[in-house]
């Protein structure tokens, strides 16, 4: 997996990873299919979707480590809520939210957005309440990054999700479920 530098920072096969997994489209709609089929299983090149239980809440850890690349920043964005930036420090990020240093944690008054900008060296908990049933797209707002892999999408609640219409379906061929 390691690419030959083209020069000081660039490489010829880049790719933006999430949990070591580098996003693939699915050939069908998630919000039909719920990732039941049309999907990428591939090792490290898998559609990325995280059931999620209706009301449960969500630290998502963001560990914005570069690996000796280029300094960046990564606006992180989720659709359908919004979430608290809970945290965030430099690196090495201790292992568990819990091991967080007192002074990292804000509790009190945490910035809430459905956007934030994360940037290499640093860790953050983005903390949110799955209570709006869907499927989410959690993915980095510069298309070139998204595109390259750094999404996944959150099933939050399945069986509260509303079915297609007749409409939807009308001249489809159904999916191969």
């Amino acid at each position: 997996e390691r690419a030959e530098a083209v020069g000081p920072e660039i490489s010829p096969l880049a790719f933006w990873r999430i949990n070591n997994n580098s996003w693939v489209d699915p050939s069908a709609p998630l919000y039909v299919t719920k990732g039941a089929c049309c999907v990428s299983e591939a090792r490290n090149y898998v559609t990325y979707v995280e059931r999620v239980a209706y009301g449960e809440v969500i630290d998502l850890v963001i560990v914005q480590n570069g690996f000796g690349s280029t300094p960046e920043i990564h606006p992180m964005h989720l659709h359908g809520n919004k979430f608290w930036v809970v945290a965030t420090g430099e690196l090495p990020y201790p292992g568990s939210v819990d091991a967080l240093p007192e002074g990292d944690v804000n509790l009190d008054d945490p910035v809430y957005v459905d956007t934030f900008a994360v940037r290499t060296g640093r860790y953050y908990v983005l903390r949110w309440r799955a209570d709006n049933p869907g499927m989410w797209h959690f993915h980095c707002h510069l298309l070139y990054h998204m595109q390259l892999g750094l999404q996944l999408v959150f099933n939050v609640a399945e069986e509260r999700q509303p079915e297609p219409t007749d409409a939807y379906w009308a001249g489809q061929e159904p999916w191969p479920l």
